[in-house]
């Protein structure tokens, strides 16, 4: 049976609506956006689920999807072209992404008290892993120290374990979206 070559066909970009250009960026492909979402959505119910199981109130396990939601869906969106661009194209905006995400951990803290030392070590050591690859690295040496500050975070995520199969799953994803999704720069402007 003879191997077929995959198909050379680009997705064409489409015109992200201006409410959805910080996740998206200004174009994007129909397909980053439907996996973007479909992780988002299937990552927020799952940690939901695992939030219930720990025993969080109906307000709680809300609150914990949408960070979900909002955490694994920049996972996959800070990848693409579109996002990245986006991003890449503001030099400013990048620090305020950076700047920003210090909240997410904050709201966990206040959900998962038991946890604050796993929380506070994984973004200290996140935020300072991705301020320093956008300070400090260029292409294509910033994807070795995202890829180095992501084991760093996983490391700590891991040693400093908590009861909670729900935290530990999204700070792993945090990790992820900013040490290694977000920091570096993985389609830099042709220009």
């Amino acid at each position: 049976m003879p191997i077929r070559p995959k198909s050379q066909t680009k997705p064409k970009p489409i015109s992200i609506p201006a409410a959805l250009t910080i996740l998206h960026g200004e174009k994007s492909t129909l397909p980053d956006v439907v996996v973007t979402h479909a992780v988002a959505y299937l990552m927020a119910a799952v940690i939901g689920w695992l939030g219930w199981q720990d025993g969080l109130s109906g307000w709680q396990v809300a609150l914990l999807v949408v960070l979900s939601a909002d955490i694994a869906g920049g996972v996959v969106a800070n990848i693409t072209t579109g996002t990245d661009r986006y991003y890449g194209a503001r030099p400013r905006l990048r620090k305020v992404f950076l700047g920003i995400h210090v909240i997410q951990p904050l709201v966990l803290w206040w959900l998962f008290p038991e946890s604050y030392l796993v929380i506070l070590a994984t973004m200290a050591v996140t935020l300072c892993s991705s301020l320093a690859v956008d300070l400090f690295a260029s292409p294509p040496l910033d994807r070795t120290w995202g890829a180095a500050g992501f084991v760093a975070g996983c490391a700590v995520v891991i040693g400093l374990q908590s009861p909670s199969a729900a935290l530990t799953l999204l700070l792993l994803m945090y990790v992820a979206k900013l040490t290694f999704s977000f920091a570096p720069r993985w389609f830099p402007d042709p220009r």
